[in-house]
């Protein structure tokens, strides 16, 4: 259903109301894998990213940076298509800009939620390999 009432909204002109749709899923099922999923195939992050630009009401952007860390957060193909599409950069420009500290301090928890998730991930990979030679050693 979810899927529906996003597609329907979306099929709608107006930019902003696509905003709203992509940014209510988001909000409901913050970093729920299948709305993560549909929202990425759906073309949120681009939308999310253009909303991002200086040209846009602080209150809009920061409701974009809202919905694009529930879009990337625990979602390793989100984070590469962020990557891809030189979310990076967008991030470095709040940096420059004039009265984006909101923007910049959610840019900085969002990127170190990001890395985080990575540490946890490469020491479990390295710690289940420990253990796995530590068993053959043993045999």
């Amino acid at each position: 259903m979810l899927n529906t009432m996003f597609t329907w909204f979306c099929k709608n002109d107006s930019f902003l109301i696509c905003f709203i749709a992509y940014f209510s899923l988001l909000l409901v099922q913050n970093s729920n894998l299948i709305v993560q999923q549909s929202a990425l195939k759906q073309g949120a992050l681009p939308l999310l990213l253009r909303l991002l630009s200086k040209h846009e009401p602080m209150a809009v952007r920061k409701k974009a940076m809202y919905a694009l860390s529930s879009l990337i957060r625990l979602f390793l193909v989100g984070q590469k298509e962020f990557l891809k599409l030189n979310g990076l950069e967008m991030f470095v420009k709040l940096f420059n800009e004039a009265n984006t500290e909101p923007l910049v301090i959610k840019a900085i928890t969002l990127m170190t939620d990001i890395l985080t998730e990575q540490i946890e991930y490469v020491t479990s990979l390295l710690r289940k390999r420990s253990e796995e030679h530590t068993s053959e050693l043993q045999s």
